[in-house]
């Protein structure tokens, strides 16, 4: 059946002789798919020019994904979307100077939309834009050791999410160090690293 579609039912008896009555008054109905609620218990972090948004997932059984909402004042109808996730965290690689303010939308299989979520805002200050960094990641997919490079001397930290946004493996590390992920299962990950001048996320697939 398709949601928001008018469907028409009408019944009759039949005897044990195969006899049919006539049918009965027309009545009609339309299943409805109620939106997803908004996301809840948003939370921001900042480092450098990056914003780390994470939520606690939806509990409907047919929630798609995330969109995520940016704005420069705290009026949601003025936010562009900033991107879509599976996952319950997404990071902002190019925050805003100022204060920027954000909003968290579910939505389902059938593409309906939630309300927004309760704002969450920061502020990045001119010092801390810095220049982009040139990230490196391999190999991928990977099965034992996975490779980090940046062009800078500054160390990372990095951490791993799984599926569902949940922080599994996390550390400290120096450029060219490799990061030993035997003990993560099978899988697809998102790896956001983070240094004193940038940060970006990386999806990793672990065999």
């Amino acid at each position: 059946m398709e949601y928001l579609q008018t469907y028409y039912y009408e019944i009759r008896a039949v005897d044990a002789q195969g006899n049919k009555s006539s049918f009965s008054t027309t009545v009609s109905g339309m299943p409805l798919d109620n939106p997803p609620a908004k996301p809840t218990q948003v939370t921001i972090s900042s480092h450098s020019k990056s914003n780390t948004l994470q939520w606690q997932a939806n509990s409907e059984a047919d929630i798609k994904g995330y969109a995520v909402y940016r704005g420069t004042t705290n009026d949601p109808s003025n936010a562009t979307l900033l991107g879509t996730t599976a996952t319950t965290t997404l990071i902002d690689t190019d925050a805003l100077t100022g204060e920027g303010f954000y909003w968290v939308k579910a939505y389902d299989n059938n593409d309906h939309y939630s309300a927004f979520s309760d704002m969450v805002s920061v502020v990045i200050t001119a010092t801390e834009v810095a220049e982009v960094v040139r990230f490196l990641v391999y190999p991928n997919p990977v099965s034992d050791f996975l490779k980090l490079e940046w062009d800078h001397a500054a160390a990372a930290e990095y951490i791993f999410y799984d599926v569902n946004g949940k922080p599994v493996k996390q550390g400290t590390m120096a450029p060219g160090e490799l990061i030993d992920v035997r003990d993560l299962a099978p899988g697809h990950y998102e790896c956001g690293i983070v240094t004193n001048h940038k940060s970006t996320i990386v999806s990793i697939i672990k065999q």
